[in-house]
């Protein structure tokens, strides 16, 4: 078995399966049954970055790789940039919730001052936790601030103690959102903070927390959502039969959430709307584009093999579609299946494929969402299977499905 070669492993470009068990574990050849190899347009081999997307070298990706502990247990904080607070503020937020934030410590860190001290109460470190949840001077205006059922800031880890008050749900002062006001509370107190090193003549407010609930409330009504000018709305939406001579081939993709089991399906329909052959392909373990793209794939391959020349490829990834339609760069991690698509698509034949909302695949969806039960590999059916009755006559007679959508 050594002495085998990749090639050795495949069937007409098929991963043999048989072959595969006699000397790998299922899991590796749950794995394997995913990645593209042996066709024509594979392209040659090369090497890619594994840490991007899209197989392209970032520095920021390569840092990121030397900590892997670090990237495992990282904090996501996308969704700062969905709260409804002032740009500025979210920007604030982004350093804070980062632990960038030019405090006396960070500072030190930096070369920039040999004195670690908070500069308000002399407490020997001002760590940002220090500055906005420890200090004595910011939680007395915490303590003014806060209504009723947060817990204490000293009481909590700092992170957690930012993430609950930020995707807090609490309205308070009769309509204010709570993350408005917390994200406001340290804004000012950083703002105070560097007004009392920078500024001599800066005098505190008798009323610090007066000015940040003045403050929420001016920015928050003058950032009022608009009324809506639409409603969503349902739209009826049915499978299209193709014209007279044309074959319509529906494919999709499907993936288990628990397993990272992928699959794929399609059909071959002609312009009644009558069942020509069928497809399900088990691709073991990978991601669902992977399988979208499969999908198309052994559809126009099958459409194809059996002798159509004129075809409409219909599928529900836009994502797929759009990898097909526009160019891919040579080091994306599905390049080989991309290019084979495309150079089934530039055959001697009319071939088109495009986006149709999930509505109208419902029969490619079945096929695909049934791939699990078949073993790995591909599996054609020349005779309508029994779950695709109903949804095959309703899509001849051109039954429509609602779907909602935005006006």
């Amino acid at each position: 078995m050594l002495k085998l070669n990749v090639g050795d492993f495949l069937e007409e470009g098929v991963w043999d399966v048989n072959c595969l068990r006699e000397c790998l574990p299922l899991h590796i050849i749950q794995l394997i049954l995913s990645v593209h190899a042996g066709f024509n347009g594979s392209g040659t081999d090369r090497y890619i970055w594994q840490f991007t997307p899209n197989g392209s070298f970032s520095v920021n990706s390569a840092y990121s790789s030397f900590f892997p502990a670090e990237v495992s247990v990282k904090w996501d904080w996308q969704f700062l940039w969905r709260l409804r607070l002032p740009p500025k503020v979210k920007t604030f937020l982004w350093i804070v919730c980062h632990q960038k934030l030019l405090t006396n410590v960070q500072r030190q860190k930096r070369g920039l001052t040999q004195v670690p001290t908070c500069p308000r109460c002399d407490y020997p470190m001002e760590t940002i936790a220090h500055l906005f949840k420890d200090c004595p001077f910011s939680l007395a205006i915490w303590n003014c601030l806060q209504i009723g059922d947060s817990s204490s800031p000293d009481m909590m880890d700092f992170k957690e103690w930012l993430l609950g008050n930020l995707q807090s749900k609490r309205m308070v002062y009769n309509g204010l959102p709570w993350p408005l006001v917390f994200a406001l509370y340290l804004w000012f107190i950083w703002k105070w903070r560097c007004k009392g090193i920078f500024d001599q003549r800066f005098v505190m407010s008798a009323d610090p927390q007066q000015l940040i609930i003045q403050y929420a409330w001016e920015w928050f009504n003058a950032n009022k959502p608009p009324s809506p000018s639409y409603m969503p709305s349902v739209v009826q939406l049915h499978w299209i039969a193709p014209t007279h001579g044309v074959c319509k081939i529906n494919t999709d993709g499907s993936r288990n959430c628990d397993s990272g089991s992928i699959g794929a399906g399609g059909l071959l329909r002609d312009n009644y709307g009558a069942w020509i052959k069928g497809f399900s392909v088990n691709l073991g373990v990978g991601s669902v584009l992977e399988a979208e793209l499969w999908g198309i794939f052994w559809g126009l391959h099958l459409a194809w093999e059996s002798g159509f020349r004129s075809v409409e490829v219909e599928s529900d990834s836009c994502v797929a579609v759009a990898l097909l339609s526009g160019f891919t760069i040579s080091t994306h991690p599905l390049f080989s299946l991309i290019s084979c698509c495309k150079l089934k698509m530039q055959a001697d034949w009319n071939c088109s494929v495009k986006h149709v909302f999930r509505e109208q695949n419902v029969a490619a969806d079945v096929l695909a969402s049934k791939s699990s039960v078949f073993g790995p590999g591909v599996h054609y059916f020349t005779e309508v299977l029994d779950c695709l009755v109903t949804c095959l006559a309703e899509d001849a007679i051109g039954v429509s499905r609602p779907r909602v959508v935005a006006a």
